[in-house]
């Protein structure tokens, strides 16, 4: 069953704190939730994305390396 709404962001946002704290890569994150690393990685990396898109400023420093 498909994570959808508010708890889907919930969990994205619980990956990209993860990823930027450093404490789990995505391919942990992935096993420990019961999915594929590429939908951690697209996912997190869609949100990066927009951040940078939306606030048009460098925003690299504040996310995971």
């Amino acid at each position: 069953m498909a994570v959808t709404g508010r708890a889907s962001d919930e969990r994205i946002l619980t990956w990209i704190k993860d990823r930027c704290a450093g404490k789990l890569s995505a391919y942990q994150i992935a096993a420990r939730d019961g999915v594929v690393q590429s939908q951690v990685i697209k996912s997190t990396n869609d949100v990066l994305a927009a951040d940078k898109a939306e606030s048009g400023e460098v925003v690299s420093g504040a996310y995971w390396t």
